[in-house]
């Protein structure tokens, strides 16, 4: 009789281990790894791919195997200890084991016995292929749903080394995510620190060098009050500049506008329409408050900075932040 228990429990136990992790296992999952040499996709994906029929088979074993073991146990120990061993062994088991051993151990068995089974589903082809069916058929998965802050724990939570992603994809991954929460307000360069020229300024060395050392490559063009935005000037512009002409002359026109409470996607979809590469930021009431780029929203996605082919400095923000600092540190001396 204990021999009997012995081996019902023992077969219980893996049947679970088995049906446990073919549930957990994707059939586009195993197609994918399948494809690329994963020996253990290869031979559990046939089982996948039979649908709920293989499922079927591997459960209606485990109800045998988990009756046998209730039976048995009522004839050895009675009912009364047969109720509270037979809980204990579900809980240790199938509770607290279930994921630290069984949901591994299924996947091992299942590669390696996935013949067996296969065969053993055609024998019971019968029973199993219309119950299969229908549970395909009516019966789907629950749906996984990840709010924002879920995904992104797992993603941050993953290294290079857990995927076949590389490091730069799994940057991008982590700052798409908090891409879609971000504002113009965020990534803007702020006013006080945009260098700017006014839309009368003669095109001279003395204009060049000062355009070249800010390390920008676009300006924006003001009018002599310095209130309204005019165009906007490009430093490329200027190389072939031979005689001294006026900034109007070669600003392009006219400036784009962008609300600074405007969300990143929006903005990057109006810099695909309307081919632009800067926008001028104004608040809610129409005030001038900073500028925006095409390359401060990409860097957002990127997780890393892009460098203008007319940029000195790797970052608009990091050159208007250190000209700020530089700015502060004057007043407090003169104070």
């Amino acid at each position: 009789m204990f021999l009997i228990l012995l081996l019902s429990l023992v077969g219980s136990i893996i049947l679970s281990a088995m049906s446990l992790s073919l549930r957990s296992l994707s059939l586009p999952y195993l197609r994918y790894w399948a494809r690329k040499g994963d020996q253990v996709s290869k031979k559990i994906y046939p089982l996948k791919a039979r649908g709920s029929a293989v499922y079927l088979t591997i459960e209606l074993f485990r109800s045998i195997f988990i009756v046998g073991v209730l039976v048995t146990m009522t004839r050895l120990f009675g009912g009364l200890l047969t109720w509270i061993i037979g809980t204990a062994i579900l809980f240790i088991v199938f509770v607290v084991l279930n994921d630290l051993y069984l949901r591994s151990m299924g996947t091992w068995l299942l590669a390696n016995l996935s013949d067996q089974i296969l065969k053993l589903s055609f024998l019971l082809k019968v029973i199993t292929t219309p119950l299969g069916n229908a549970l395909d058929k009516f019966v789907s998965e629950t749906p996984t749903t990840l709010t924002r802050k879920e995904l992104t724990q797992m993603i941050y939570s993953v290294q290079s080394s857990d995927t076949d992603l590389s490091s730069d994809e799994l940057r991008i991954l982590k700052h798409s995510l908090s891409f879609g929460s971000k504002s113009v307000h965020d990534v803007m360069t702020p006013r006080s620190v945009i260098n700017a020229v006014q839309a009368d300024d003669i095109i001279s060395p003395i204009l060049l060098d000062e355009l070249h050392k800010s390390g920008h490559s676009r300006f924006p063009v003001f009018d002599s009050k310095k209130e309204t935005v005019l165009g906007i000037l490009y430093i490329k512009d200027l190389v072939d500049v031979k005689h001294k002409i006026s900034v109007s002359e070669l600003m392009h026109k006219p400036a784009q506008y962008v609300n600074q409470e405007r969300e990143l996607d929006h903005v990057l979809q109006a810099f695909i329409r309307t081919k632009q590469h800067l926008f001028i930021v104004v608040n809610e009431f129409a005030e001038i408050t900073g500028l925006i780029t095409i390359e401060d929203i990409v860097e957002q996605v990127l997780g890393k900075p892009i460098i203008d082919e007319f940029d000195k400095y790797d970052s608009m923000r990091d050159v208007a932040e250190a000209r700020a600092k530089i700015t502060k540190k004057q007043l407090k001396t003169v104070d």
